[in-house]
């Protein structure tokens, strides 16, 4: 087996076949192309995304897919996706995201520069349908707060329930992971990792861009 890579991007997938192209080539446009893996879990889509996943991997080096039959909820896909991951860091996106250019890289520095165990950034959106959209770079100088009171930062904030989290893996494993007896873990899996952690970056800038329009 090779290397581990440093990032290990996990995306849950529900009937999102219409999306994954852009969201494959925005990952592929990487600059700079970071050391990543993609995990994409399929939760028993019923519109083909396994299969266009499948197709659209040779786009992608790194791109590794998880089909499941039955359909279980975000929350139990992440899991099953940070168990398959190999790397320090686990990068949570959801499935209609495209990320900015930079995203992957800007993440990763805020939290080397600032020794954070999890940084968020934000999810604009867009009126566009996927295909065409642009996202705008983070850029080398973004806007950030960095808290040392994670729980008390996320409990009292807005706008920490899009996927758009860099944790590292030891975090994710020390907060249980998403608690698997809920659905969805947009409310409390912030909460899970706050709890656990030291330092939190809130980055204020569009990471990822999501479509109003949806595929």
């Amino acid at each position: 087996m090779s290397a581990a890579p440093a990032i290990s991007v996990i995306i849950p997938v529900f009937d999102k076949a219409d999306v994954l192209e852009a969201v494959i080539d925005a990952f592929a446009a990487q600059d700079p192309m970071p050391d990543a893996e993609y995990i994409f879990v399929d939760d028993g889509s019923t519109d083909g995304s396994a299969a266009r996943l499948a197709d659209l991997a040779p786009r992608l080096p790194g791109l590794r897919v998880i089909a499941n039959s039955d359909n279980a909820g975000p929350s139990r896909r992440v899991n099953q996706g940070a168990a398959a991951a190999r790397g320090r860091l686990l990068c949570l996106l959801d499935a209609d995201e495209i990320i900015a250019p930079d995203g992957l890289a800007r993440m990763a520095d805020l939290m080397a520069e600032t020794g954070a165990d999890f940084v968020h950034g934000k999810v604009a959106r867009s009126d566009l349908a996927p295909r065409d959209i642009v996202p705008v770079p983070v850029g080398a100088a973004p806007s950030y707060v960095v808290s040392d009171t994670p729980l008390a930062t996320i409990a009292a904030g807005r706008g920490f329930v899009r996927m758009a989290w860099l944790v590292t893996a030891d975090l994710f494993r020390a907060a249980g992971g998403c608690d698997p007896r809920i659905f969805i873990q947009d409310e409390s899996l912030p909460l899970r990792l706050a709890h656990h952690a030291r330092r939190f970056v809130d980055l204020r800038a569009a990471v990822t861009t999501a479509s109003r329009l949806g595929g």
